[in-house]
């Protein structure tokens, strides 16, 4: 995690500062190595502000805190942004907690073999990935796939429980395959 201080219309002691890290420490615990964390210590019409801004890679959160003394404006910003993380935090892990499992029927019959001569003619798999199946309402699939710059995405449809395939073509259009299982 990246931290970094800084202060307006007024000096920034190594006190405040060293107060700031201390109590912005216990925020890296709910951020991942990727976010960064900025302290903006600053005086108006002599109250004290203590601004802190958490920024991940598809996140943003804010606390702001006002008051007579600047230690007591820090500490209440950051039990406030601390509240927020870990409402998200709880928010991210129900959510996953919650997502339907994804077994395989017993009654499917078992995969059929193939010959070594068709295998040959066919030609040889190049690449074998696997994908984590979630569940997530169609938009929120888009959304994923932009952000992780992905040719595809695979994913079943909280709606209707449907496994479905997002591409994205060469004219950047986006084409949805909804998979039918047949029994």
């Amino acid at each position: 995690m990246n931290l970094s201080i800084s202060a307006r219309h007024m000096e920034l002691t190594d006190g405040l500062r060293g107060h700031a890290e201390e109590r912005c420490e216990k925020l890296t615990r709910l951020l991942d190595d990727q976010s960064r964390l900025h302290v903006t210590l600053s005086v108006e019409r002599n109250l004290q502000i203590a601004d802190i801004i958490a920024k991940g890679p598809r996140t943003l959160f804010q606390a702001q805190e006002r008051s007579d003394d600047m230690y007591a404006a820090i500490d209440r910003a950051t039990t406030k942004l601390e509240r927020q993380l870990r409402r998200h935090h709880d928010r991210c892990t129900d959510a996953k907690a919650h997502a339907p499992r994804l077994t395989t029927p017993k009654n499917l019959a078992p995969e059929p073999t193939v010959s070594e001569a068709l295998l040959e003619t066919l030609g040889r798999v190049e690449e074998t990935r696997e994908i984590n199946v979630e569940a997530l309402p169609e938009y929120e699939a888009i959304r994923l796939m932009e952000d992780h710059d992905e040719p595809l995405w695979v994913y079943r449809d909280v709606t209707d429980g449907r496994l479905r395939i997002l591409t994205r073509s060469k004219g950047e259009k986006l084409r949805r395959f909804d998979l039918i299982e047949n029994h």
